[in-house]
């Protein structure tokens, strides 16, 4: 129990100028922590892999060997086996969820999401979770088969069609166990407990500033609920998964009391920091150290999300500068002239001009910044529904103001 709790204390020491290797298990929150990697990172530093296919081994050798310096984070559903020969060059981290819950997700997740995905898998539109639990499709099995202790287990095998050993994975106990072992060896959190999931990825990741919890991609239950034949059903087909769990919030309520109360400013991870370059315009895509925004969007932009404080964590020395900010308004009328912008709690003048339809110039008034750490602060006035503005939009965001950069200067 000690080497646990010792494990959890020096895990941001030892590996803090490592890229974060997200091991995205499907359903387990991973959409919304991939949201708070890419603000505390910056976009452009977070590099998604979507598809996992026959190249995929060639995909991460070309990343580690040609990107590695460029990217903060590498994050998709990737086993753990396609990381053998290089795990110590990553700081692997994932999250887990109760069994039965994520599996019945899976399925709620598939049956209302795109239609083409259940077509792909050979399933009829309205398939239901008998037929689903007993679909042969390799895909849909290893997911509702001990999908966790899968692609924690280490064992390429595992995802080989032609192998027997993806059939049998409930029976194989050193499958099982292999899994808990590599879970003492890397950092996880819980879909259940994301608070102390948050807690304990910012003291991994060296992150001097508490990081928000975001609600992304969350499947609604069925109102009409599941037989009971059907959950045991579920609970048979995972008892893998069950015992890894059970050890895994084992090792997870040993290590979250042993996080340090902050992470000290010698020890930030300097890829989670904004540190501005004196009259230089920066791509929000680029920047690290934020909160309160959606994803970066292929026209240069963040929203700003209406249910998080919108932040910026920069670093600078005690110097007296001002802020100009190029947004992009919802709509031509939008009171941007109501736009709140603080730094350190302190509340500032702001100018507001026009640039191009919809596009603001925001600059402050000078300010004095401190040396370390410094928060900024912006307040969007207004957030509309998306779907009210224009008609068939599937976008469930509201929508006020978004970010293109950032200049910061004398």
């Amino acid at each position: 129990m000690e080497q646990t709790l010792q494990r959890a204390r020096v895990a941001s020491s030892s590996s803090i100028s490592r890229p974060v290797l997200f091991l995205h298990i499907p359903k387990t929150g991973g959409t919304s922590l991939l949201l708070t990697l890419r603000n505390t990172f910056g976009d452009n530093r977070v590099r998604r892999i979507h598809q996992v296919d026959e190249h995929i081994g060639e995909t991460i050798e070309q990343i580690v060997e040609h990107e590695f310096a460029g990217i903060s984070c590498l994050a998709g559903h990737l086993p753990l086996h396609l990381f053998d020969a290089m795990l110590d060059r990553f700081h692997p981290f994932t999250v887990l969820r109760e069994p039965v819950a994520r599996v019945l997700s899976v399925y709620r997740f598939i049956r209302s999401g795109d239609p083409l995905v259940p077509a792909r898998l050979g399933l009829r539109p309205d398939f239901s979770l008998d037929d689903f639990l007993n679909w042969g499709h390799p895909e849909v099995f290893g997911q509702v088969n001990n999908g966790m202790v899968r692609m924690l287990c280490g064992n390429p095998r595992l995802f080989d069609p032609g192998n027997p050993m993806i059939w049998e994975i409930g029976g194989q106990i050193d499958t099982l166990e292999q899994a808990v072992a590599n879970l003492e060896r890397i950092d996880f959190g819980l879909a259940e407990d994301m608070a102390a999931t948050q807690a304990l990825a910012r003291a991994c990741w060296g992150v001097p500033y508490n990081l928000s919890e975001y609600r992304e991609n969350a499947t609604a239950p069925d109102a009409s609920g599941d037989e009971v034949a059907l959950i045991h059903r579920v609970v048979e087909m995972n008892t893998a998964d069950i015992a890894l769990y059970h050890r895994a919030r084992e090792i997870f309520h040993a290590r979250v009391p042993a996080l340090p109360d902050a992470v000290l400013a010698d020890g930030w991870n300097p890829l989670a920091v904004f540190v501005p370059e004196m009259n230089r315009e920066a791509s929000i895509g680029d920047i690290p150290g934020r909160q309160g925004f959606h994803e970066f969007e292929a026209d240069g932009f963040a929203w700003l999300h209406a249910h998080q404080p919108t932040v910026l964590h920069f670093a600078a020395d005690r110097d007296l500068v001002r802020l100009r900010l190029r947004v992009y308004c919802v709509i031509p009328t939008y009171p941007a002239a109501d736009i709140a912008i603080s730094i350190n709690a302190h509340k500032l003048q702001v100018k507001v001009s026009p640039a191009d339809d919809k596009w603001r110039w925001v600059e402050t008034e000078h300010f004095e910044t401190r040396d370390g750490l410094n928060r900024l602060t912006i307040k969007a006035p207004l957030f509309i529904p998306a779907n009210e503005l224009e008609a068939d939009c599937k976008d469930s965001r509201k929508l006020s103001i978004a970010l293109e950069h950032v200049e910061i200067g004398p």
